[in-house]
């Protein structure tokens, strides 16, 4: 049982991993636009919201493209 195979078993495949990265953007995302009309939250600006959704997004689209399942021949 290779090192691999226990961390897959983990926290799931590569899949699962890009999309909470996905809905930890969208949260990121929501705060952002809420922090835009209510000001701070927890001293935090919206563009630091910002930031982190764009850099979510992007790592959930490198682990959707990078590590996509390759066809198996039957």
């Amino acid at each position: 049982m290779g090192a691999g195979r226990r961390v897959e078993g983990l926290i799931g495949s590569h899949g699962n991993v890009a999309k909470v990265c996905f809905w930890l953007s969208v949260l990121a995302f929501v705060l952002a636009v809420v922090t835009v009309f209510t000001g701070p939250l927890v001293g935090v600006h919206g563009e630091s919201y910002s930031h982190a959704s764009t850099n979510l997004a992007l790592l959930a689209l490198c682990l959707f493209i990078g590590f996509k399942e390759k066809p198996t021949a039957v």
